[in-house]
C-alpha cells in the first residue's frame, strides 16, 4: 500500500519564501516600495535584518537548523513581524521540533488570525504530533476562509486526519467531493485508492491507483500501492509487475525492493529474488531483511 507519511505532503514549508521577500512586501503594504522611510524601524535595522535572512538562508540550503533558529531570533528581536514568526515556525518544522514551531504559528496567528499559511503549517504539525482534532479544527478554519490560497491542501488535510483515525467512510467521501473540483490532485487520488485498500475495496483501489498513473507514469507509489491491491486480491504476477515498476520509479527505495524480492520468492522466480536483495544490500550493507532473502535465493 502507497504509504502515507506523518507529516502530509500537503505541508507546504515555503522557507526561503517567507524570508525577506515576504518581510519587505508585508512591510511596504502602506507605502512606496522605492523608499526606505516607509520601515517602521529605519533604515539600519532594515539593512540588518536583510543580512540576517540571508545569513539564514544560507543555513537553511546546508540544513544547519540550530544556526538558521539561532539567526531568526535575532531578526526577531529586530521585527516581531507574522511573517518572520512563519519563517523560524517553518525553520522549527523541518528541525522536527514541532512544539516550538506551535508557539511561533500560535503567535503569528495572534497577530493575525487570517494567516493562512501559518494555520496550514501548525495544523501540519499537529498531524505530525497525532494530535488530529487540534489539526482538523486548524483546516477547518482555512476552509471557511473561502478564498484561501491553501483551500484544497486544507481539504485534503482533514481527509488524512480521518484516515488517520481509522474512519475511511468518511475520509473517502470528503476525498472524492476534493476529486470533483481538483479532478488532477494527485495527492487525493492516492489517499483514496489508500482508504479503499484499507476498506478491502482491492477492485475500487486498483482502479484509482490506475487513474493516478494516467497522469503521472513515473509514481512509484501508486505502482507500489497498486501492488498491494493486486496482492490482496489474488493477482500476484500483477503484484510483482508493479513493483518492479515502483523499483525502476524509485531505484533508492528499499521498501520496494524488499516487497518485490518477497513477492518474487513466494512465485519461485529466485533470480529476482537474488538482484532485489543485492540492490537492497547495496543501499543498506547489514540489512537482514535482504541477507535472509539472499540466503534463501541460492
Amino acid at each position: 500500500m502507497a504509504k502515507i507519511p506523518l507529516v502530509p505532503i500537503i505541508t507546504v514549508v515555503i522557507v526561503a519564501a517567507s524570508g525577506l521577500a515576504a518581510f519587505l512586501n508585508y512591510n511596504l503594504r502602506a507605502g512606496s516600495a522605492g523608499s526606505r522611510s516607509n520601515f517602521p524601524f529605519g533604515a539600519n535595522k532594515t539593512d540588518r535584518l536583510a543580512e540576517l535572512i540571508n545569513q539564514c538562508d544560507g543555513y537553511l540550503r546546508s540544513q544547519e537548523w540550530a544556526k538558521a533558529v539561532e539567526v531568526m531570533n535575532k531578526a526577531i528581536e529586530i521585527n516581531g513581524s507574522e511573517s518572520l514568526l512563519v519563517k523560524r515556525g517553518d525553520i522549527y518544522m523541518q528541525w522536527q521540533k514541532h512544539e516550538p514551531a506551535i508557539a511561533d504559528f500560535s503567535q503569528a496567528i495572534k497577530l493575525n488570525h487570517e494567516n493562512d499559511k501559518a494555520l496550514l503549517d501548525r495544523a501540519s504539525c499537529y498531524y505530525a504530533t497525532r494530535s488530529y482534532q487540534l489539526a482538523m479544527a486548524d483546516y477547518q478554519t482555512i476552509i471557511a476562509m473561502k478564498k484561501s490560497a491553501y483551500l484544497k491542501e486544507a481539504m485534503l488535510g482533514q481527509v488524512l486526519c480521518h484516515y488517520s483515525l481509522g474512519e475511511y467512510g468518511l475520509a473517502i467521501h470528503q476525498c472524492r467531493g476534493l476529486l470533483k473540483n481538483n479532478p488532477k490532485y494527485l495527492k487525493a487520488i492516492e489517499v483514496l485508492a489508500n482508504c479503499q485498500l484499507r476498506q478491502g475495496s482491492y477492485l475500487d483501489a486498483i482502479d484509482t491507483y490506475t487513474s493516478g498513473l494516467r497522469l503521472d507514469h513515473d509514481a512509484g507509489d501508486f505502482y507500489f500501492g497498486r501492488s498491494s491491491a493486486y496482492f490482496k486480491n489474488q493477482m500476484p504476477e500483477k503484484a510483482l509487475a508493479d513493483l518492479q515498476k515502483a523499483t525502476a520509479c524509485s531505484p533508492s527505495n528499499i521498501e520496494y525492493h524488499l516487497k518485490c524480492a518477497t513477492i518474487a520468492k513466494a512465485l519461485g522466480k529466485n533470480e529476482l529474488v537474488k538482484a532485489e536483495a543485492e540492490s537492497v544490500l547495496k543501499l543498506s550493507k547489514d540489512n537482514k531483511e535482504a541477507l535472509a532473502l539472499l540466503q534463501a535465493s541460492n
